[in-house]
């Protein structure tokens, strides 16, 4: 049922230069890909049917540590974005180092919020700030 959908993803990870990525894959069609491709692959996690965001956070912990001792240069995610039920589209996203951080786009009209906000009386404290999650995330090592 998701062929193509497998398809369309491992194209765009075929884009990569094999040479010189090293994979860290989600999924036995991934890891057959990689090793049918002769590329390098690092790890191989498995998912259940319904992934849990531990599992998630499992690669992305791999991940990070690969950065963070130096034995990788860049990390970046290859996914899905899904658009609709019939048309998903594969998209690379880096995901370390940090870059320059952008505002998500969106149809949200922020005036509109805000105003709504000020009328609810409701105030929403974030904590920590920007820096100081960026802080925990780059520099944390447990």
């Amino acid at each position: 049922m998701c062929g193509a959908l497998n398809t369309n993803l491992l194209r765009e990870a075929a884009k990569s230069d094999k040479n010189t990525t090293a994979y860290v894959t989600a999924g036995r069609k991934a890891s057959q890909f990689v090793a049918r491709t002769k590329r390098e692959l690092v790890a191989e996690f498995t998912y259940k049917d319904n992934p849990q965001f531990s599992e998630a956070r499992a690669i992305s912990k791999f991940a990070r540590e690969l950065f963070l001792e130096g034995k990788v240069d860049a990390v970046d995610v290859l996914y899905n974005n899904f658009i609709s039920t019939l048309n998903q589209r594969p998209e690379v996203r880096p995901l370390l180092p940090l870059g320059e951080l952008k505002a998500l786009d969106s149809d949200v009209d922020r005036r509109k919020c805000r105003a709504d906000l000020k009328q609810s009386g409701i105030e929403y404290l974030f904590e920590p700030d920007a820096n100081g999650v960026l802080r925990r995330f780059c520099c944390r090592t447990t």
